[in-house]
């Protein structure tokens, strides 16, 4: 993702593609909650599920759901500690400097690779 591109940065693209993460994940966990629970159990459950926040997103999706997150590597050209930081709260899960080095995108890719092989069918639907 690069961080610098026209029409939207990488940033304001990375946060709404968790923001749709996100919604996906809350509507699979009430529905989950819904056919599984019954009375006022359910409904302190869907409660919860609601009020979901980025920090519990990596665990839910690896959980019960069965649902991986999508991998974001950022990409900027910016050599500053303030823009790494800002990727990473945004939600991006790795950052590249530019200019790319071959051996740098080639580790990032294996890094994620290896989480997601054979697991195609489990990354966020879109």
């Amino acid at each position: 993702m690069d961080i610098d591109m026209p029409v939207m940065d990488g940033i304001t693209a990375t946060k709404r593609i968790r923001k749709l993460e996100m919604k996906i994940l809350r509507q699979a966990l009430v529905s989950s909650l819904q056919s599984g629970a019954s009375g006022s159990h359910s409904t302190s459950s869907i409660s919860s599920a609601m009020s979901i926040q980025l920090e519990s997103f990596d665990s839910l999706f690896r959980g019960k759901l069965n649902i991986q997150r999508l991998p974001i590597v950022g990409l900027t050209g910016k050599q500053t500690k303030g823009i790494r930081r800002q990727c990473m709260q945004c939600g991006m899960d790795h950052m590249i400097q530019k200019p790319i080095r071959k051996a740098d995108l080639q580790d990032v890719i294996e890094k994620f690779a290896a989480n997601y092989e054979h697991k195609l069918d489990t990354i966020m639907p879109f």
